[in-house]
């Protein structure tokens, strides 16, 4: 019970998951902690009611699944795109942001990037 007398539930979770790096798409183990504070409410107006501390708990038939309150803490704790920090990841942001090396002969790849549509095409009028 909270200090307004009402029921309230504290969910806390540690882990490891297994999830899989956006940046490498390697496996990687990602340590979570997390926790809330729920209040219990039977309908969504006494949500409505709740402090905004406390976020709604909505037991119906008096029943709650703990199963999915582990759960769903676990995917709020888990981020949007995880990655591996960048000295652990198999890709290499430096690699990656990294200026081309500059050609030494001017013209080389400084032509058209429609060019190869244009024979394309003109092979296709000369085959009708």
């Amino acid at each position: 019970m909270d200090p307004d007398r009402r029921p309230v539930v504290r969910v806390e979770v540690r882990a490891k998951l297994s999830v899989q790096c956006q940046r490498c798409l390697d496996a990687m183990l990602l340590a979570v902690e997390s926790s809330s504070t729920l209040g219990v409410v039977s309908g969504p107006d006494e949500a409505e009611r709740l402090p905004d501390d406390l976020d709604p708990l909505l037991v119906g038939d008096g029943r709650v699944a703990l199963r999915a309150l582990v759960e769903d803490e676990l995917l709020l704790a888990v981020p949007a795109a995880p990655t591996h920090r960048p000295e652990e990841c198999a890709v290499r942001l430096d690699e990656l942001n990294a200026e081309p090396e500059q050609s030494s002969d001017p013209d080389e790849g400084a032509g058209n990037p429609f060019a190869a549509l244009a024979e394309w095409k003109s092979d296709k009028e000369n085959q009708d």
